[in-house]
């Protein structure tokens, strides 16, 4: 059975660490990597597999940004997702961005 694993906020700063650290230490087959920024996560893409041939890299470039981006990757997993997979391990790492005085967020 493929075993995946999927990293959100995977772009930059820990999410794309995570990805690097994750692909390392071999428990996945494919290793998704989802973030607005395709172009970012295309030179992580590349890094990783330059490093290590043996793991699947899977850029996704998505936004999660609310109810819409949540539906987005519900779509996406109905659609893509192997039925003959397991999802190994969830990094959900994306951020999102509130503004205001802390008491009031």
């Amino acid at each position: 059975m493929k075993k995946i694993g999927i990293i959100t906020g995977a772009s930059s700063g820990m999410g794309a660490e995570f990805a690097r650290q994750l692909a390392k230490k071999m428990i996945c087959d494919q290793l998704w990597i989802i973030a607005r920024r395709s172009d970012r996560l295309e030179e992580l893409k590349a890094q990783i597999e330059k490093d290590d041939d043996k793991i699947s890299i899977i850029p996704i470039a998505l936004d999660l940004t609310g109810s819409k981006g949540a539906e987005a990757f519900g779509t996406y997993l109905k659609e893509n997702f192997p039925s003959d997979a397991e999802l190994k391990i969830l990094i959900n790492n994306a951020g999102f961005g509130t503004y205001g005085p802390f008491e009031e967020t």
